[in-house]
């Protein structure tokens, strides 16, 4: 007897039921009980997916699944493959990322070369700057410059001729003096200069004081000055006419001399090596004057200083008259 048959006749609800007249449902015969009974466990079977085996209840396939064989196996097949994935992946991501390293190393060498080319280029044109701005600067003194040889070149004839009419009296030299013909040859007195004074600004950043800077054009003059007297005690910048503030000195050849009035060319020079320094020193002292009467005066020092570039030379050119004139 299957259980709904046992429960149907001893349950007392249904019991009672059954006396009320409410209609029992048909109980089959014991061959009807054990086809239906196949028919409903087949159609509530479970089946593990992994393995395919059916199982009556859900508990028993649940607790089959934990240690399906299949199962675990599909799991380890599939971490596998994901750990290959994972593994290609990270070797085409090495390889692209050897590539970018070999590339970023080829790009700081050319930016480096370049970087090099670029300096020697920036140091080649401020040669030919300077040179340009020489040659400029000297052609512009350069009418200058003969008018004063044309004056010194009459007053030396007349003073010749006084001479052989008159004895033993003085010569003048541009470059020296003598007395009755003892007359001193340019290379006795000046050296080879190289008026450009390249290595002035270095000097400048650690010698030019704020002395020198009060003082004005005749401060840079006073700078400058130990930088025109070899240590031989011979000259490499002579004023050779104090009159007409005429300076002169021989190129780094050695085989021609040049003349540069009003120490234009030596100012303008002077000032390109000062002028940082000189900035600096401005602008620290107006920083701290309060005073707009000191503060104006400061900012007309400033501007004398910075006509020297102007070709407006005359203070330093007189101050440097006094040391470097030859009689």
């Amino acid at each position: 007897m299957s259980s709904l048959n046992y429960h149907q006749k001893t349950a007392r609800y249904c019991l009672k039921k059954q006396e009320q007249g409410v209609a029992v449902p048909h109980l089959p015969v014991s061959g009807e009980l054990k086809s239906d009974t196949q028919s409903d466990s087949k159609s509530h079977s479970f089946a593990c997916e992994w393995c395919c085996k059916a199982f009556t209840r859900k508990f028993t396939l649940q607790r089959h699944e934990k240690t399906c064989e299949e199962k675990k196996l599909h799991i380890d097949n599939q971490i596998k493959h994901n750990l290959a994935r994972v593994d290609l992946e990270n070797k085409e991501w090495a390889r692209k990322y050897g590539s970018l390293q070999s590339e970023i190393e080829k790009l700081t060498s050319d930016n480096s070369r370049l970087g090099n080319q670029l300096a020697e280029a920036k140091a080649a044109l401020t040669k030919v700057q300077h040179e340009l701005e020489l040659m400029k600067m000297a052609t512009s003194t350069s009418v200058v410059s003969n008018s004063t040889s044309s004056h010194s070149s009459k007053r030396s004839k007349a003073r010749r001729s006084k001479a052989r009419d008159g004895g033993n009296i003085d010569c003048y030299s541009s470059l020296g003096s003598c007395r009755g013909g003892d007359r001193k040859s340019k290379r006795d007195i000046l050296l080879p200069f190289d008026l450009t004074l390249d290595f002035l600004a270095k000097e400048a950043e650690e010698k030019f004081t704020a002395q020198h800077f009060a003082s004005g054009q005749e401060g840079v003059a006073k700078f400058v000055l130990p930088y025109l007297k070899h240590e031989s005690g011979k000259v490499l910048y002579v004023c050779s006419d104090r009159k007409n503030l005429n300076f002169r000195y021989i190129d780094m050849k050695g085989d021609e001399e040049k003349q540069d009035p009003e120490c234009t060319i030596l100012a303008r020079l002077a000032f390109q090596a000062i002028k940082a320094k000189a900035n600096l020193i401005f602008v620290s002292q107006q920083e701290s004057i309060e005073d707009e009467e000191e503060s104006n005066k400061l900012a007309q020092i400033y501007s004398k200083i910075k006509a020297m570039k102007e070709q407006s030379t005359k203070a330093f050119a007189s101050r440097l008259s006094k040391d470097l004139y030859v009689s």
